[in-house]
């Protein structure tokens, strides 16, 4: 496990929840979404370590491999939507 700011979890948080923006998610959801994966390093280890982000920002990572950033996009989708499920939130 890396240890990873708070500067790049809110670099990454930010980037990757504006370009996802599924429309039953409300701001509601998103927030608690984010309180529950905040401290979860399983979750920052796969989104920022294993794509690369240890040494770039988020958009440097968008602009250089638009591939592995949707990669990377794919996979904070599935975390957000597991998280909901594990905290019972039902999603349409």
């Amino acid at each position: 496990m890396f240890a990873i700011s708070d500067e790049k979890k809110n670099d990454f948080w930010a980037t990757l929840a504006n370009d996802w923006k599924p429309k039953t998610l409300t701001p509601t959801r998103m927030k608690k979404l984010r309180t529950w994966l905040w401290n979860d390093a399983r979750f920052w280890d796969d989104i920022v370590a294993r794509h690369g982000g240890l040494d770039s920002t988020c958009e440097q990572i968008k602009n250089s491999s638009m591939c592995l950033y949707n990669h990377m996009l794919g996979n904070f989708h599935s975390w957000c939507f597991q998280a909901l499920s594990e905290h019972g939130v039902k999603i349409k």
